[in-house]
């Protein structure tokens, strides 16, 4: 690797190279802009087989001073006449159209713009003192614009515009420098937050027992990533207080959290996003393909939808964990409830209707059979109760419903008015219950369900079957999809005709 020396060497040219031009002295000028070049050059062609984040961004402050060096060059030979011009050595003019061929290819100049983020450790929105070089040298080059333009000499005028050009590689020499001091304590802020992740998930002595797993690592990183993010932010640190003394809020941890998972530029954003394009990708896939022609072919797509349905689960997880370690007043119950509820409204309204599709070339059979049974009992609908339609108008809306916590609060809801117009009452509750004797209830939701002409029922039961929270399976909410679950069963088994 080249001496660090060499770097401040050919930055020192440039600057000697624009004070020799400003005096006049265009040959010594020719040189020195030269000789910068040359020790570019050789500083490149050293770190060729080193290269590094910390040595590309050095390189590429030095090809900005070899592209300008190349300008000044170039304005040098155009307006200083043929005499200057036959007065360069054979070597010099092929040095000369060497570099000027390399600075047509050479990058714009850098603005401080953040690059693309490669991963949700990397995103955008980090205050580099580079982002504010465009609009300082914007100002400073409207400054002498201004008092250029109240000159009548050309001489005066050039000479003005060479101190323009030394202010401006001033001004991003030193930019640079204070960007070169920002990423090291940003490098030693990142080295600190991995630390305390790696503590918070007891990555260690996972790795020491052999247990660590992908998931470990995701977690460890993210933690890192947002935690160095909410360091960095005053925004993101001050709602992060906000959020540990405001854990009983319900309304404003929501909101809150809804804005830091949907903010283009945070670590759990990021991860969200990164999650649902991956699914959506898989299933993209599949609901292209035509659909299977016999029994082997739907296992192997029903085993495909498990898969990307565990693959789901385990991401929301993921960052269920990470949230909950960021903030650790939500671990208890109630507020992990909230979580899972916010995460589910951002997560499935671009994956549901991909997912549905794919249950519904699965479910096609099972979605017939239904749809024949309420042909065949299309007598039924001629009288129902009419007390029946705000039930059947909550069971399609289970269709345009996305979250599945959403929907499973919606069928729990559906079970108990229907259970209440049929004077089911828990003696001890005001509110309809739903331990009551499935012989009662079965023959009754059969008849609603044959009433309510939602042949795709099945395939919403499926989708919130496989995507309620898991606690919720052995409550209410689990008892509900099961009942529905065992009355569609039932109508695709046995049920062929029902008298009113």
């Amino acid at each position: 690797m080249s001496n660090p020396q060499s770097y401040h060497d050919a930055i020192s040219t440039f600057h000697s190279a624009i004070d020799c031009e400003q005096a006049g002295n265009n040959r010594e000028a020719y040189k020195k802009y030269s000789n910068g070049l040359a020790l570019i050059g050789n500083i490149l062609k050293e770190d060729v087989d080193v290269i590094s984040k910390p040595v590309v961004n050095v390189h590429k402050h030095l090809l900005e001073f070899a592209k300008k060096s190349t300008d000044r060059l170039l304005h040098i030979l155009e307006n200083s006449g043929s005499d200057f011009e036959n007065s360069l050595s054979d070597k010099d003019n092929s040095r000369l159209s060497a570099y000027a061929e390399l600075s047509k290819t050479l990058p714009e100049i850098i603005t401080g713009k953040p690059a693309m983020p490669l991963n949700f450790s990397e995103v955008e929105g980090y205050t580099s003192p580079l982002s504010f070089l465009e609009a300082e040298n914007k100002r400073t080059v409207k400054v002498y614009e201004k008092r250029m333009g109240s000159l009548i000499n050309e001489s005066e005028k050039a000479s003005l515009h060479l101190e323009l050009e030394r202010r401006l590689a001033e001004n991003e020499a030193l930019a640079r420098r204070r960007h070169d001091e920002w990423e090291k304590q940003r490098e030693l802020l990142a080295a600190e937050c991995n630390l305390l992740a790696q503590q918070k998930f007891d990555i260690q002595n996972k790795i020491r027992n052999g247990h660590v797993n992908d998931a470990d690592i995701t977690k460890q990183n993210l933690y890192a990533a947002s935690l160095q993010f909410n360091k960095e932010h005053n925004w993101a640190n001050e709602l992060s207080k906000k959020i540990e003394n405001s854990s009983n809020d319900e309304k404003f941890l929501k909101k809150t959290l809804t804005y830091l998972l949907q903010h283009a530029s945070y670590p759990l954003a990021c991860m969200l996003r990164k999650t649902q394009e991956k699914v959506l990708h898989k299933l993209t896939k599949l609901v292209t393909k035509p659909p299977p022609n016999n029994e082997e072919e739907k296992l192997v797509l029903e085993e495909h939808f498990k898969n990307i349905a565990q693959d789901i689960k385990e991401d929301l997880f993921i960052l269920l964990n990470v949230i909950q370690a960021l903030w650790e007043l939500l671990g208890n119950e109630h507020n992990q409830n909230l979580i899972i509820d916010v995460l589910h409204h951002l997560y499935f309204p671009s994956v549901k209707p991909y997912l549905i599709r794919l249950l519904r070339v699965i479910l096609r059979k099972e979605e017939e059979k239904l749809l024949q049974a309420m042909q065949g009992n299309s007598a039924l609908t001629m009288h129902y109760p009419t007390q029946l339609n705000p039930i059947i108008g909550k069971l399609h809306q289970l269709s345009m419903m996305h979250s599945p916590t959403t929907m499973l609060i919606l069928l729990v809801d559906t079970l108990k008015s229907f259970i209440s117009i049929n004077s089911y009452m828990d003696p001890n509750q005001n509110l309809p219950s739903l331990s009551i004797s499935i012989d009662d209830l079965m023959p009754k939701l059969i008849h609603l369900i044959l009433v309510s002409n939602m042949s795709t029922l099945p395939v919403e039961i499926k989708f919130v079957e496989n995507f309620m929270p898991a606690k919720k399976a052995l409550g209410e909410e689990g008892y509900a999809v099961t009942l529905f679950q065992s009355v569609l069963s039932y109508i695709y088994e046995e049920y062929s005709s029902v008298q009113a």
